[in-house]
């Protein structure tokens, strides 16, 4: 039977393999006869193995052996073999039919890909799973965990296997690499408890034999499609790796050695030379349709592509350091890099391959490619590549024909000569006007409308805050002139080591507030997207870089942001990485990141613990780590401005800290227990958050003990936000800067009182920390941030604490749509709180972003939201 190849198998592969291997036929010899049986090539059986994806896994349980889902790229494999088990790489369902399952449980920030691959774990497709492991090779993947770990406590009926998360580093210090071998270690330890037997060396050395092997192998196949002659195709490649998550390694290797064998004989293939970059694709569905226009892919750069091969372990040193090396040290990943790695190399990889243009395939919400592609896109121009650029993608091919038109007119033009690059932005676009004339202008007035409104202050404490803010701004812009150094930071970033050194810094989210409140955010994003980037980019945490940009930056916020002299960063997400390299580039100036780490065990009420007890509160692997980023930090600043860092003057920071949060603490008690309630958060947010960024010094704890007099005063007078208070609400999420009068509305119109804002919540629970090593008292304050805020059932549990000492009646959450870093897992969010009887309104928009706002329409939602759920009418 001689099967041409490409065609579609004719016989069951699987019962000639299981007869031979009744009469005792193994290892290669069994492979080879299997597919000498049936006349198939070696192709065929590998493109079988990429489309059927589950039928290898469930052969190796029916003989009776356990089989481990990989989510995440970073999954060390070599361990999982070494331990007996069957690794199997989760993939996701470009059909759209898991969508439905993911809906209910993920936000909308979330890429088309993740929703997908996290909606087949909880349908069941996953099912046949003993084990899943996920990693952080994207931020996404660790709210993916945080959710499905979630849902095995609160919807035990899921069939969501026993998960494990693998915390593994990516920037190139010592430090990380240290980390990933506890890590991988630990690990090692885990498997070695599920499977009730130890991992030894000679496995381990073998694993990574065979890993190794099919590596070299997948090189071969590559340099097939590079060749000045290729004689394979980008969707043949494509199977052929992918089939290599999907089948024993061994067993893979054997058959990659027959298609190696095979490929000699394949005819060349004609057809303008492209290369594939941006977002994973882990179907060959758009390889197909490039293909079929009369194009050859010969290479890429995401993981299920040439980078999952990429990388050789050595096998004559330690396995554990040597496999941290090879995942560690392995070219930039989409996500976890910096712009300029994946700028060189890109080019690298276009230049090996002899490509002749490189398209831009990036999916709705994937971030991380989105922020490479301005600066790749110029370094390809210098090249002379031509650039076609497919943006805002779905996860399935929804409209074929328009790409399909896209990308024929983009190999038609390399073909004839006459190409120029091309930035359109095909099926999926997000097309709307940018604002991009400065405010105040009658164009920018035309183009803004009315964003929102300021707020009416009652508070003396929230009047002088913003006073002094203001004053505190322009100091800082004399000292700098006068040559001091001066930092951008990010709000995760341990600000106590900058006031213990007295660097004056600005950070990156405050000043993106501001900009926000003085209605300049619809300029500024303008700006951004001039520059090449995608509109609805990292909103909150990229205002700032945006206003920078501004060619007339002196007009900016009271006089604009002075050029700052370095940048600290924690990567808390795959765009904190990007952004603050993008501003060292702009300035020409050094940055600095810090590492984040992610739990493996949850607490219950953490609240209890933090001041004193948080050496049981958070692993002693995490602080151990916080530790040596902070000395890291130091040094950094140390060299870079010059200035000692002194151990009297922060020991003095942090008892000043200590001192401001319980004048917090005790305001926070005296609001939650008065009703009516004394203030609302227009006075609080700013009472509150601007002492926070000035925390460590004495004005911010006088200022918290005016604000803490001034509500004690009011509760002793009986004076109230709204004297005919009748509901009690909580703001959950960011502030909505650009317009804070909103929130006064409904007491004027409702008697609905915003009683509650995450800024006060926190700086009563969060901050202080007593102990005798101040260094890691601080580590403790900063490494369980994250988790506190964002990893149900941390934040939920915590949600539902305050809104009842609150007597809160109602929630309103504002629900990030374009930013993984901002979502708190809303599901469990909701329904913790409707299970405490208090409803839920959630409302989607972006707390800096004005042009994303619709007044009119959010008015009505939450006046519905209390007519209808909570029962107030208007007066």
């Amino acid at each position: 039977m001689n099967i041409k190849h490409g065609s579609i198998l004719t016989e069951d592969l699987t019962s000639v393999v299981e007869r031979l291997r009744d009469i005792n036929v193994k290892g290669e010899n069994l492979q080879s006869i299997s597919i000498h049986c049936l006349g198939i090539s070696a192709f065929e059986a590998l493109s079988r193995a990429y489309r059927e994806r589950e039928r290898a896994a469930l052969e190796w349980k029916a003989r009776g052996g356990q089989v481990v889902g990989c989510l995440g790229n970073d999954v060390p494999e070599e361990l999982l073999i070494a331990a007996g088990y069957f690794p199997v790489r989760v993939c996701g369902d470009p059909s759209g039919r898991s969508a439905e399952a993911a809906e209910r449980y993920i936000e909308r920030a979330f890429d088309p890909l993740i929703r997908s691959q996290f909606g087949r774990i909880i349908d069941g497709s996953y099912s046949y799973l003993d084990y899943l492991v996920v990693n952080n090779s994207s931020d996404a993947l660790v709210r993916v965990f945080y959710y499905l770990r979630q849902l095995r406590r609160v919807e035990p009926g899921l069939p969501i296997p026993e998960l494990y998360f693998f915390d593994f580093l990516h920037t190139r210090f010592r430090t990380s690499a240290l980390y990933n071998r506890e890590r991988l270690r630990h690990f090692q330890g885990v498997l070695e408890r599920w499977s009730g037997k130890s991992i030894t060396q000679e496995a381990l050395t073998e694993a990574i034999v065979i890993c190794n092997e099919n590596r070299r192998l997948l090189r071969e196949l590559a340099a097939l499609r590079a060749a000045d002659a290729p004689c394979l195709s980008g969707r043949q490649a494509l199977q052929v790796i992918g089939s290599s998550m999907f089948l024993p390694r061994d067993e893979h290797s054997h058959l990659l050695r027959m298609f190696l064998a095979e490929a000699k004989s394949y005819a060349t293939l004609p057809g303008v030379r492209l290369f594939v970059t941006g977002s994973a694709h882990d179907h060959c569905q758009f390889y197909e349709l490039v293909e079929s226009c009369g194009a050859v892919i010969v290479g890429e750069d995401h993981d299920w592509g040439n980078r999952h091969f990429d990388g050789e372990i050595d096998v004559t040193v330690d396995p554990v350091d040597a496999i941290i090396d090879r995942y560690h040290l392995r070219q930039p990943s989409t996500s976890q890099s910096t712009v300029s790695e994946r700028v060189s190399a890109l080019i690298g990889q276009v230049r090996a391959t002899g490509a002749q243009g490189v398209i831009f395939f990036i999916l709705d919400l994937d971030d991380a490619p989105s922020w490479d592609f301005p600066d790749q896109l110029r370094a390809l121009e210098e090249m002379g590549v031509p650039v076609l650029l497919l943006d805002h993608q779905p996860y399935g091919l929804v409209d074929a024909g328009m790409l399909r038109r896209e990308v024929s007119a983009f190999i038609e033009s390399i073909s004839r000569g006459d190409w120029h690059v091309r930035s359109a932005v095909s099926t999926g676009a997000r097309g709307s006007d940018l604002a991009t004339d400065r405010p105040g202008s009658e164009q920018g007035v035309r183009k803004m409308g009315s964003c929102g409104a300021a707020s009416v202050k009652q508070l003396r404490s929230a009047i002088e805050a913003n006073a002094y803010q203001r004053q505190w701004f322009m100091g800082i812009k004399e000292r700098v002139a006068k040559g001091e150094p001066f930092a951008i930071v990010n709000a995760d970033v341990p600000q106590e080591i900058f006031r213990a050194m007295e660097i004056p810094y600005v950070v990156n989210q405050w000043w993106a507030a501001v900009c926000s409140a003085k209605q300049m955010s619809p300029y500024y994003f303008g700006l951004l997207n001039d520059r090449g980037y995608r509109k609805n980019l990292c909103r909150y945490c990229s205002l700032s870089l945006a206003s920078a940009l501004d060619p007339e930056s002196e007009k900016g916020p009271w006089g604009g942001l002075p050029k700052p002299t370095l940048a600290v960063t924690r990567l808390t997400c795959d765009a904190q990485m990007k952004i603050f390299e993008l501003w060292s580039r702009e300035f020409g100036i050094p940055f600095y990141p810090l590492e984040n780490t992610v739990p493996l065990v949850v607490p219950e009420r953490w609240w209890e613990k933090a001041y004193r007890q948080w050496e049981e509160l958070f692993e002693p692997h995490r602080l151990d780590l916080m530790v040596e980023e902070l000395k890291g930090l130091v040094r950094f600043l140390e060299t870079t401005t010059g200035v000692t860092f002194s151990e009297t003057k922060f020991k003095q920071v942090m008892d000043l800290i200590n001192k401001q949060e319980e004048y917090f603490t005790r305001a926070r008690d005296l609001i939650a227990k008065t009703v009516p309630a004394p203030i609302s958060i227009t006075d609080q947010v700013p009472s509150v958050m601007i002492p926070q960024w000035h925390r460590g010094t004495q004005w911010g704890v006088d200022a918290a003990r005016l604000f803490y007099g001034e509500v004690r005063d009011l509760v002793d007078r009986g004076m109230a936000a709204c004297q005919n208070e009748r509901v009690r609400l909580m703001w959950l999420g960011t502030g909505l800067w650009f317009n804070l009068g909103f929130y006064q509305h409904f007491e004027q119109r409702y008697g609905a009182t915003f009683v509650w804002s995450i800024y006060l919540g926190l700086a009563a629970d969060a901050y202080a920390r007593f102990g005798d090593d101040p260094l890691r008292a601080l580590a403790s304050r900063f490494v369980g941030m994250e988790d506190m805020l964002h990893m149900p059932p941390w934040n939920s549990d915590w949600y539902v604490k305050e809104a009842k000492i609150n007597q809160i009646h109602g929630m309103v959450h504002l629900v990030a749509e374009s930013c993984t870093q901002a979502v708190q897992g809303s599901y469990f969010i909701k329904k913790a709180f409707e299970e405490a009887g208090i409803p839920v309104l959630e409302l989607q928009a972006d707390t800096v972003d004005a042009r994303a706002w619709d007044n009119a329409r959010m008015t009505a939602e939450l006046e519905a939201f209390l007519e209808n759920r909570l029962g107030v009418k208007p007066w």
